[in-house]
């Protein structure tokens, strides 16, 4: 969020759709004051709003998904960016694994989550073991560095570093969704490990996640879904989408 002053005027810049402002303070004033953006007010049809409906940093592809399932379909790549040569280059798809050439994948998998109370959370070791696939294939092309991996569990966050630093693979970042807001890399992979608990499958919070964790993608972007995760109506939405 960008406050710009114009004299008796202002203009708030930001996004509405990702996440909203985390307090940690207890302080009832701090939360009622400080926990909800200034965009709650907003109204799409206000003469005073207005959608900048650019982006330069996601592949076509993968801005038809996010443009889709977060923007009605307003949000659209750069005209600069399409005939620019280094930034279609950059975003150029190659194979991946058996996977074909994309720059967006849904990949499905049968295997569901499971509490752990080791990791304190719920965890899916087979699509920590398939990341780790993933991630061994992507870094013949892509630089370990440039590797984003998402989970909204810590619990996962966890289990997925172990899995990747047992691989060789320490450079692949491992985020949760909320501390990768602001960020980018060239392929991210986002794994939701389940889907039908309160904290994903909300009206609010669920969907600003989601867009969070995938509009990091500048080239490549991997959604991993299984049937419980696909009954989260996001979920179902973005898989409908690839």
């Amino acid at each position: 969020l960008a406050l710009v002053p114009l004299g008796n005027a202002a203009i708030f810049a930001g996004d509405p759709r990702q996440l909203a402002p985390i307090v940690k303070s207890s302080c009832a004033d701090s939360r009622e004051w400080l926990g909800l953006s200034v965009f709650y007010s907003m109204r799409d049809e206000d003469p005073y709003t207005c959608l900048l409906d650019e982006q330069s940093r996601m592949a076509p592809d993968i801005c038809r998904v996010v443009s889709q399932a977060f923007y009605h379909g307003k949000l659209k790549v750069a005209a600069s960016c399409q005939s620019d040569g280094s930034w279609l280059e950059e975003r150029e798809p190659f194979p991946v694994l058996n996977l074909g050439p994309k720059n967006a994948y849904l990949v499905p998998t049968q295997f569901e989550s499971k509490y752990s109370t080791k990791y304190g959370g719920h965890i899916r070791y087979e699509t920590a073991e398939l990341i780790a696939a993933l991630v061994g294939d992507l870094v013949k092309s892509v630089d370990p560095s440039d590797i984003l991996v998402l989970t909204p569990y810590r619990s996962q966050r966890t289990l997925l570093r172990t899995f990747l630093k047992n691989a060789g693979y320490p450079g692949v970042l491992v985020s949760t969704v909320h501390r990768a807001q602001g960020s980018e890399r060239n392929t991210v992979i986002f794994d939701p490990v389940h889907a039908s608990t309160s904290f994903l499958n909300n009206r609010d919070m669920g969907p600003r996640l989601m867009n969070v964790a995938l509009s990091r993608a500048k080239a490549r972007l991997f959604v991993i879904a299984s049937r419980e995760n696909l009954l989260n109506p996001v979920i179902r939405q973005i898989a409908n989408i690839l």
